[in-house]
């Protein structure tokens, strides 16, 4: 009896490509015997199968003289999370993988291990423009689906998802993005050497009694240089605020309900190019924001012709070169005679290289 191949997405098998994939079964309890069931051959028409195709495939009990016993077989899957089969055979592939079915037929078990294999991803799609949150608030499950050279989808497609900036938001295996702290980051899901960028914006959610922040005192916060934020209902205590600058946690150290006094951390702080950013203040009432100007790396200002030395690793970790139209040669000394076993990585304009 033939097997069949029937798929649900769009394909094309050349006869050329038909293969038997056969696994011997258990041995029946009276070796020998010509009509009783002496192992179980288990086929398909391909050797790999993709994930959202359909295959049936056949159970071939045969006897000792390796003649077919005309008897019907049970059908089960081993790995269920991968590929489902009914009792007719039909195979559903459903994930990448090592899928396993098992056919049973006069008391034999036959079995076939069947490779689930994705072709490679050229074009990934996310629906969402810009993908809205609010502190507190709840994440949102990003749809994303991945589709092959000829456009057809490739179901179960494993994409790996990366946030920008987890201060602000994460985002899980499966696209799950989580709100964390106020301001914007973007999400990432790449496969196969394709990635596909979203932007995050989270902002503070409505509340009757949560704070206002009206003025942040200084033009430019400073790592390690104290700042004043003034508005309304701040708590009384330096206990009762919680302050972050782009997520980044400042400490409070002075407060009055309409006056708070807080600090970055000199260390610790990731090398981030000067912006606008969010301040954020919460209490027990809820979330307030405010915005400022972050500077964390200093400021180099380089002459056409002008070179400037970094001497040390502290020195040469973040630097930021001045606005304006230019370009920049980059060198590094050494004055060993080998480098070494590391590697030194340079991120300018948020692009990374060795």
């Amino acid at each position: 009896m033939p097997s069949v191949f029937r798929p649900v997405l769009r394909h094309r098998i050349a006869a050329s490509a038909l293969a038997l994939l056969a696994v011997v079964g258990c041995e029946d309890p009276n070796p020998g015997q010509v009509g009783v069931v002496q192992q179980v051959q288990v086929v398909i028409p391909t050797l790999t199968v993709r994930p959202g195709w359909v295959v049936i495939a056949t159970a071939r009990p045969l006897d000792a003289d390796g003649r077919l016993v005309e008897i019907p077989a049970t059908w089960r899957t081993l790995t269920p999370a991968l590929l489902s089969v009914d009792q007719s055979g039909e195979i559903l592939a459903l994930a990448p993988g090592l899928g396993i079915v098992e056919a049973v037929a006069g008391g034999v078990t036959g079995r076939l291990e069947i490779p689930l294999v994705n072709p490679p991803v050229t074009l990934i799609r996310i629906p969402n423009d810009t993908i809205r949150l609010t502190v507190p608030g709840s994440p949102i499950l990003v749809s994303a689906a991945a589709f092959d050279s000829e456009g057809d989808e490739v179901v179960g497609a494993q994409l790996i998802w990366s946030s920008e900036a987890a201060r602000i938001a994460t985002v899980s295996g499966v696209g799950l993005v989580a709100p964390a702290a106020l301001g914007m980051t973007s999400i990432t899901a790449a496969l196969d050497g394709v990635a596909v960028t979203r932007s995050v914006l989270v902002t503070a959610a409505a509340s009757a009694n949560a704070p206002v922040v009206s003025q942040v005192s200084t033009a430019t916060i400073l790592p390690g240089v104290p700042f004043t934020i003034r508005g309304e209902r701040f708590g009384a205590s330096v206990g009762s605020n919680t302050v972050a600058v782009d997520g980044l946690p400042a400490t409070v150290t002075a407060a009055t309900a309409t006056e708070l006094t807080a600090v970055l951390s000199a260390s610790g702080i990731p090398c981030l190019a000067t912006r606008d950013v969010a301040v954020q203040v919460t209490t027990a009432g809820g979330v307030g924001a405010g915005s400022a100007r972050l500077q964390v790396a200093p400021q180099r200002t380089l002459a056409v012709g002008e070179a400037l030395i970094l001497p040390s690793a502290s020195a040469s970790a973040c630097n930021e070169l001045a606005d304006g139209a230019g370009r920049y040669v980059l060198a590094v000394q050494h004055g060993g005679r080998a480098l070494g076993a590391g590697t030194i990585g340079l991120t300018l304009e948020g692009r990374a290289g060795a």
